[in-house]
């Protein structure tokens, strides 16, 4: 298993939830109102710091892929 050990340092988690306070503070604004019907996650009842560190801990997901440099597959010989 690889861990990156992603919120470990307290900076981190308060860098998250204030990038979760901003998103959700863009998608309130009067331009946004006939795209957006309401917010399903976290959802509007979690509004505490730790209450949206809990949700992120359950949810979170990276994008990044890591990988190595070993073989995949058998190599081919060139016809």
């Amino acid at each position: 298993m690889i861990d990156p050990n992603y919120w470990a340092e307290p900076y981190d988690r308060a860098c998250a939830i204030k990038g979760l306070r901003l998103a959700r503070e863009i998608m309130r604004q009067n331009a946004l109102k006939p795209f957006v019907l309401a917010e399903r996650l976290p959802g509007p009842d979690l509004t505490s710091d730790d209450e949206l560190i809990e949700y992120a801990y359950r949810s979170c997901k990276t994008d990044h892929h890591p990988v190595g440099t070993c073989a995949m597959a058998a190599a081919r010989t060139p016809l």
